[in-house]
């Protein structure tokens, strides 16, 4: 990472020296450059976060930190409960991606924080909280205000960092889930997904 042929910088002896550099890993230029194009359609472009995301990519591992946080901060701060607009699905792209980031690089998914005085709660001073752990949260409130999605709310729970964090999380759903066929279908995802025991736990719980 990034992509062979796409590295900030060539090796050394230039054997690479026509290789894309991504603007010498600085994105602003790179998105400057984009806006500044004779182009219309590439200027017209270059105010899409989606296409924001790939000019980071390009540009190395700074701007792609720096995308994936600027990302979350936005997610986070916007309302999306029982909406079905940009906002949400911005959220679902921003909490995928940063999923994807922590599939195939790990490390580096677990430097990608908020700084705590922009959070709400649940941070002691000068701690971080995981990015990834954030927006699925966001996302999975954003589920649970949606019945036709309520069936996807324990795939993204089990994917919470603790057992602590999926029991307290999937019982705060099913408080609000009365139906018996909705219930069911809830429990028996939570029995397919989560680790051995924890649907008794949760069923305890409510």
């Amino acid at each position: 990472f990034p992509h062979p042929g796409t590295e900030t910088n060539p090796p050394p002896g230039g054997s690479n020296a026509y290789a894309p550099r991504g603007n010498d890993g600085d994105l602003g230029r790179a998105l400057h450059l984009l806006e500044s194009s004779g182009s219309q359609r590439v200027r017209e472009g270059c105010g899409d976060p989606f296409r924001n995301g790939a000019s980071s990519f390009l540009a190395g591992r700074d701007s792609v930190r720096e995308y994936l946080e600027e990302c979350a901060h936005l997610s986070l701060e916007t309302e999306v409960e029982n909406d079905d607009g940009a906002a949400a699905r911005f959220l679902r792209f921003a909490t995928h991606l940063v999923l994807y980031v922590d599939t195939v690089l790990p490390e580096y998914c677990e430097k990608l924080a908020l700084p705590p005085e922009i959070t709400e709660g649940g941070a002691e001073e000068g701690a971080a909280l995981a990015l990834r752990e954030l927006l699925l949260l966001k996302y999975i409130s954003y589920l649970s205000s949606r019945r036709d999605l309520w069936s996807h709310v324990a795939l993204y729970s089990s994917l919470l960092s603790s057992r602590q964090s999926i029991l307290e999380t999937y019982s705060s759903f099913l408080v609000g889930v009365y139906g018996d066929g909705e219930r069911r279908m809830a429990l028996e995802r939570a029995r397919d997904l989560f680790p051995r025991g924890l649907d008794g736990d949760i069923l305890k719980n409510v």
